[in-house]
């Protein structure tokens, strides 16, 4: 893939087409993602992967995923998502709308490795490590005030005893 196709898409102005999940997470939907993708390389074309059964997704055991292929600027990239709740957790027994959205997100997914919308990714990623870190520090100091309050109540001064004079 040619580097300014990349950076061409990469650099767009998502603001206006950003809408936000319940979690506060920004995302790009896939009509959206679709359309720009389109409008950049009208030849733009996708497959979604099939298992043997002729199903959307694959399975193993509890653990089920789905795969999709674009073709863009005459280049392949594939990905592959887990299907997931609307939660983002991994679901053991998917019914075909997880599967259908799974789909839509793998889509929007894959188009980001080429570039459109790839800074959701970077910035969600970042808030995910900044979460991580802010409740590393709150444990860290929970267990500290934890540790001081003990170390405190074990020096509580003792009462002298009281003795009697014969």
């Amino acid at each position: 893939m040619k580097k300014e196709n990349f950076e061409n898409l990469y650099n767009i102005d998502l603001k206006k087409y950003i809408e936000k999940d319940y979690k506060g997470l920004s995302y790009l939907s896939w009509a959206t993602a679709y359309k720009i993708a389109m409008e950049k390389d009208p030849t733009m074309t996708y497959q979604v992967y099939t298992d043997a059964d002729g199903l959307p997704f694959f399975s193993r055991g509890d653990v089920h995923f789905v795969k999709t292929r674009i073709t863009m600027f005459g280049e392949i990239k594939e990905m592959m998502l887990p299907v997931m709740d609307n939660k983002h957790n991994a679901v053991s027994k998917p019914n075909s709308r997880q599967i259908n959205d799974c789909i839509m997100r793998c889509l929007v997914k894959n188009i980001a490795m080429f570039g459109l919308g790839l800074p959701l990714y970077i910035n969600e990623d970042l808030a995910e490590l900044e979460k991580k870190e802010v409740k590393e520090k709150k444990e860290k100091k929970e267990v500290k005030e934890k540790k001081e309050k003990k170390e405190v109540e074990n020096k509580k001064p003792m009462q002298p005893e009281l003795t009697k004079d014969k």
